[in-house]
């Protein structure tokens, strides 16, 4: 764990500095290209103090200039045509950006490629007035060739990428360690409740036996009835085992296994056997409905099994008696859809989202003398999710809850 923090944090601060550098040559080149136009600025204005721009031997003029200086020269008419030039280039130069601004704002700048030499240069062009005539006078910098500014565009592309590439691993680095330690607090808090449910029944079978050690054993009731509470208490601890291990089976697998074709009316018999004398207890009407539409389905028979015994376990539970528990099953497009209802004692609204949480009861004092491990719920959310269905709980106190449950298992 603390090798990915590290890594991340390496990748963040790589990303930064290649970021931080990219700014820094931005921001450097932009000042370089203002110190080269005050450069060029000065060029020009010297040019047009010492020199005669009317004069017929300019061209050498400007050439010595452009010795002297490392600049390419050029004196410009109003109308573009060149007058001297330090190249000896004689293009007509009235559409260039540089000229333009200068024509128009009395200077200008652009950078760009030389249509005679092929290089990048840096133009700076100002208005002059000689013997009533406007002039141009235009300053050129080599910048560079057309190759480094390709080479010089690529690094930028590679570094940019680069940056980029690492931002993202960095994101995707942080966000998986969040999702580890989420999963570990869930495993926390699963092994912190899972301990607290093992220990409330081990605490009451070794008190039970250490009072049935103590002398209690020689009472017959007393024993008999002390031996009932450790079988319950056993019980339970054995079912708490159980749908711990189913729990972890369900959560590890990715399509489940031992599936085949079977009769839906079939699981929903077996189902109704084990339902239907705990109903029957206490005095809770049990019906159960299955669409004509329907016979076979596809699945794992014991997995449909334990996830509608889970829901009609919990509703004839919490349903009082003289109410009704009941389950239909319809056909929607490849989707089997199992709707349970009870007329029970209902969720209150704000319960609703922890009712799959593992170990969460919504009336805990209850639930402990209900019997009850805390997972049926969570067991039924992860088969569902197993077989990529869905599940919606609509529910309110004093008026019971449906469940809606939605399996694409149907074998039309």
């Amino acid at each position: 764990m603390k090798i990915k923090f590290v890594a991340s944090y390496i990748c963040i601060a790589v990303a930064g500095a290649l970021i931080t550098g990219l700014l820094f040559f931005f921001v450097q080149q932009y000042e370089n290209e203002k110190s080269i136009d005050n450069q060029l600025k000065t060029i020009a204005n010297m040019i047009n103090i010492n020199i005669d721009i009317s004069d017929k031997n300019i061209t050498s003029e400007i050439k010595k200039y452009s010795q002297i200086t490392g600049l390419r020269i050029s004196v410009i008419n109003i109308d573009g045509e060149v007058i001297a030039d330090s190249s000896d280039s004689y293009f007509n130069h009235s559409d260039r950006p540089e000229f333009i601004s200068a024509v128009q704002d009395g200077f200008g700048t652009s950078k760009r490629m030389s249509e005679s030499t092929s290089l990048i240069y840096k133009y700076y062009a100002q208005k002059v007035q000689k013997n009533g005539m406007y002039f141009i006078i235009r300053i050129a910098k080599e910048m560079f060739t057309t190759d480094q500014i390709h080479a010089r565009t690529k690094l930028i592309t590679v570094i940019i990428t680069i940056a980029v590439l690492l931002v993202i691993g960095s994101y995707l680095i942080i966000r998986n360690i969040s999702n580890i330690n989420k999963l570990e607090q869930l495993r926390s808090e699963f092994a912190s409740n899972v301990t607290h449910e093992l220990k409330t029944p081990l605490t009451s079978i070794r008190g039970f036996v250490d009072t049935l050690k103590d002398g209690a054993i020689y009472d017959t009731k007393v024993a008999e009835r002390f031996l009932d509470i450790i079988s319950i208490e056993a019980d339970r601890l054995s079912a708490l085992i159980t749908d711990t291990l189913e729990l972890s089976e369900i959560q590890t697998l990715k399509n489940d296994s031992g599936i085949s074709d079977y009769m839906l009316k079939d699981v929903v018999d077996e189902v109704s056997n084990i339902i239907t004398p705990s109903a029957k207890k206490k005095n809770i009407k049990y019906k159960t409905y299955i669409s004509p539409t329907i016979s076979v389905v596809r699945v794992n028979f014991d997995r449909l099994k334990q996830l509608l015994l889970n829901v009609l376990d919990n509703a004839v539970k919490y349903t009082n008696s003289g109410g009704i528990v009941s389950l239909e099953c319809n056909l929607e497009g490849n989707s089997i859809i199992f709707t349970i209802k009870d007329n029970g004692i209902g969720i209150p609204e704000d319960e609703l989202p922890r009712l799959f949480e593992r170990f969460y009861r919504v009336d805990k004092g209850r639930t402990r003398t209900q019997g009850g491990t805390g997972l049926g719920l969570s067991i039924v959310k992860h088969i569902v999710k197993l077989y990529k269905g869905d599940i919606d709980i609509k529910s309110s106190l004093g008026q019971g809850s449906t469940f809606t449950i939605r399996l694409p298992i149907a074998i039309l």
